[in-house]
């Protein structure tokens, strides 16, 4: 493990934007070289790393990475929260080595560190492709024993991120624990992978960046910049990429951003548990939204109808938690020719953008004006789409009314061959997806859903591929923090920024953003 100098930026780039506006000319001064980020160096990557992180020794031949840990004085905690913080209570690393045998792609990978773990003891809660080479996953772990977080992160280390040559496959040097810090029988694992082929004419083999960071259930939370800034792909760049610095400007809307949420639910026989998992997780998701200062309306319908749930004869759409929670369980009586994606089409046809008839959505009245849109998708088994289709026409997963109307969708499935189209179309649209299997999870899984949809809406959309760790964001000339209670999160895959709580910008007034990016030494 090697860690660069800090230096200064080798150009500055300005770019001008105004939220849901045209672009307007000001003089923005260069993105503060200064910045306080670590940037720390494997053998051809450099990866920026949050500013406070803790440097724990971890040494031995076969691994090229480092270890760090995080504590109270960078956790976000909220004033309802009683647990007790210690100076430990994150630890995260990352590691480059030579692809293992049998990893051909980031799924593989993810696979081996899963398998660290232990897989019946992990439980998908969220992942995000951002392309074919990247990939970002939270996990909950669910362990046996009491164990601390540096514990967990070792084994970590030793079943995935050594050199599979390694002769003990153990750290010569392990991290060792800090007297008082987190320990739990409930983590949340979170993973980034960068997978790279060597050239076909090379004598490389194909390499791998892990990036991985672990901490208690319970303060997930708290430190939710932390563990996603670290596991970020977006925070990696390769050895010789020009770093530039970049700044923006946007002019706040200020009105309640609106966020349109489409349910589709599996309503055939096995789905009993899930509909109770999905209706309890509702109160996660509203409170988040609420949180998030959305105004959201909510409609649900079937894998076998493109038809509005409607359980108060009031309209289909609501934005009643009780009603919301009514409609997602519709019950098991449905068919067991089961398609979330043909009906969802078919309830989000629209004549006036050229489909040739209006679905129920639509003619409902919605989408809003302005709103973003959200589609949920809930089920067990494959998406049988032909079934429905005329002339049993397959599904577009890369050119599709989804993709085109910018609809972000989400989907709880099987994380195996009966989830793929969904997990496709997924990843195509932004989204990201959930495994089905652990009803434990759903909580987390729609606040994330609902974290993201906050992120859509919000409008702001950055001109760069920034480099996560880099961003510093400002309302009015006074920094704001990263956070999701009083704060700004940032979505990687739509490349936008949303604000929450008391961090909510006023109509009108002025949002700074600056951040690093990195253009390829092979650009031209």
């Amino acid at each position: 493990m090697k860690k660069t100098a800090k230096f200064a930026l080798s150009a500055a780039t300005l770019l001008l934007a105004s939220c849901g506006g045209d672009s307007f000319d000001f003089d923005l001064p260069q993105a503060d070289a200064a910045k306080k980020d670590e940037i720390f160096s494997t053998d051809s990557y450099d990866i920026y790393v949050p500013d406070g992180m803790g440097s724990l020794t971890a040494t031995d031949p076969y691994f090229d990475g480092h270890v760090f840990s995080a504590g109270d004085s960078l956790a976000n905690i909220p004033s309802s929260v009683v647990t007790t913080y210690s100076a430990r209570d994150v630890v995260a690393f990352i590691a480059e080595r030579d692809a293992y045998s049998g990893e051909m792609d980031v799924d593989d990978v993810v696979e081996t560190v899963k398998s660290s773990l232990g897989l019946n003891n992990l439980a998908t809660v969220f992942k995000q492709d951002l392309n074919t080479n990247e990939v970002i996953a939270t996990y909950l772990y669910s362990g046996s024993v009491t164990q601390t977080v540096t514990e967990l992160a070792t084994v970590m280390i030793n079943g995935a991120a050594l050199e599979q040559s390694s002769e003990s496959g153990e750290l010569t040097t392990p991290p060792q624990p800090l007297e008082g810090e987190a320990s739990a029988t409930e983590f949340q694992v979170l993973i980034g992978v960068s997978y790279r082929e060597a050239e076909a004419d090379s004598e490389e083999n194909n390499n791998v960046l892990i990036l991985a960071a672990v901490v208690p259930n319970e303060m997930a939370n708290a430190y939710a910049s932390v563990s996603q800034g670290i596991t970020s792909t977006s925070s990696v760049s390769n050895k010789g990429d020009v770093i530039l610095s970049g700044g923006e400007r946007f002019s706040a809307k200020g009105s309640t951003d609106k966020a349109d949420f489409l349910f589709v639910i599996d309503n055939s026989g096995s789905m009993s548990d899930d509909q109770d998992a999905i209706s309890t997780a509702v109160d996660a998701f509203v409170n988040a939204i609420t949180t998030s200062g959305l105004d959201a309306e909510f409609a649900t319908i079937t894998t076998d109808s493109s038809e509005l749930i409607d359980s108060n004869a009031d309209g289909g759409f609501t934005a009643s938690t009780e009603e919301l929670k009514a409609d997602v369980k519709p019950g098991t009586g449905g068919s067991a020719t089961e398609s979330g994606i043909y009906h969802a089409e078919q309830a989000l046809f629209d004549t006036a953008l050229g489909d040739a008839q209006s679905g129920s959505v639509v003619t409902a009245g919605y989408p809003r004006a302005d709103a973003s849109v959200s589609v949920i998708m809930l089920s067990d088994e494959s998406d049988q789409y032909s079934r429905y289709a005329s002339n049993s026409t397959a599904f577009d997963l890369a050119n599709n009314l989804f993709i085109d109307r910018n609809y972000q969708v989400y989907s709880i499935v099987k994380d195996d061959y009966r989830g793929e189209d969904y997990i496709e179309l997924s990843n195509n649209t932004a989204g990201s997806y959930a495994d089905i299997d652990n009803l434990q999870v759903f909580d987390t899984i729609m606040e994330k859903i609902a974290l993201n949809a906050g992120s859509a809406s919000s409008r702001i959309t950055l001109a760069q591929p920034i480099i996560r760790n880099t961003l510093e964001v400002s309302v009015e000339g006074n920094l704001v923090n990263e956070s999701s209670v009083n704060g700004w999160q940032y979505n990687e895959g739509l490349r936008t920024l949303a604000f929450f709580g008391a961090a909510k910008p006023q109509a009108g007034d002025q949002i700074s953003v600056s951040y690093r990016y990195r253009q390829s030494a092979s650009a031209d």
